[in-house]
């Protein structure tokens, strides 16, 4: 187990299975060994600015490209594209000189930067092409800026992936949609799912918003400061709850934490975003 983790956090490898997305290209290839196959996730989602150390934003990094493929929330297509971009860039390098897929075999499978539901909105050769031409506009990108404006698009709010996904009991057996709640470092938001349909999000709540919060039994009740109001998420099992709220406590309280730092951070950001990067403690 001590080898499979160690070989993990190495940026340079990485252990996959054919089951898990782990995102294998030929950069990267599989390896096979007898030691057995531990699978791991990010437990608490941070602001970008708070990610200061390569090996971390590595990791962080493939945790949102496996969220942003299996999620499936609704965002601009212009979004998933450039994601896929970023993505090609720091996996794969330059884009070729020139490409054509309508008659030359492609560079990457779309199945390993796109979710299915996307893919099936758009003419394969059509997407191969407009996901070339936008690979092709970030050439000479590093891997780990490449990275780094992955992990910087993919949080932002409007294409928020940085979260836990967490179903949650229907308002009643007549409602069409399910119904979805996110944990992330800005709050929680709820999401409706029609059948075969993108999750959409309906409501954000913030964490200052927030004034306490409690489970018992299937149920987590979060009281909001504004009007003593308060919202009830009924989940399936009692155990379920219990890691919701352990979940959503933690992160209101690593949040506070977050902001604390949030000075010095968003300089770091800025120097990041405008030339090369150098790692700093903080």
């Amino acid at each position: 187990m001590h080898k499979i983790i160690g070989i993990y956090l190495t940026p340079t490898k990485r252990v996959c299975s054919s089951d898990i997305l782990l995102l294998t290209t030929d950069k990267y290839q599989c390896t096979s060994s007898l030691y057995p196959t531990v699978y791991f996730r990010i437990r608490f989602y941070i602001p970008i600015h708070c990610l200061n150390e390569r090996v971390t934003q590595h990791i962080y990094y493939m945790q949102l490209r496996k969220n942003q493929i299996v999620f499936n929330l609704f965002c601009d297509s212009s979004v998933y594209l450039q994601l896929a971009a970023f993505a090609l860039q720091a996996e794969l390098g330059n884009a070729p000189k020139s490409y054509d897929p309508a008659s030359t075999e492609p560079y990457f499978r779309l199945e390993l930067y796109y979710p299915e539901k996307f893919i099936k909105l758009w003419d394969s050769v059509e997407l191969a092409y407009y996901t070339y031409i936008h690979h092709s506009s970030i050439r000479n990108t590093t891997a780990y800026l490449a990275e780094f404006h992955f992990i910087h698009l993919a949080t932002k709010l409007n294409s928020d992936f940085n979260l836990h996904l967490y179903p949650i009991v229907k308002p009643s057996q007549k409602c069409r949609f399910s119904v979805w709640i996110g944990v992330s470092p800005n709050g929680f938001t709820l999401y409706q799912h029609f059948p075969d349909d993108w999750i959409i999000p309906t409501n954000r709540i913030k964490w200052n918003d927030v004034k306490r919060i409690y489970y018992d039994h299937h149920t987590v009740t979060v009281h909001l400061h504004s009007k003593a109001y308060r919202r009830d998420f009924k989940m399936q099992r009692t155990l379920s709850a219990r890691h919701l709220f352990g979940l959503i406590t933690n992160m209101h309280f690593y949040q506070l934490i977050a902001e604390m730092s949030a000075t010095h951070s968003n300089d770091l950001l800025e120097t990041i975003e405008l030339g090369d990067y150098r790692e700093l403690s903080v």
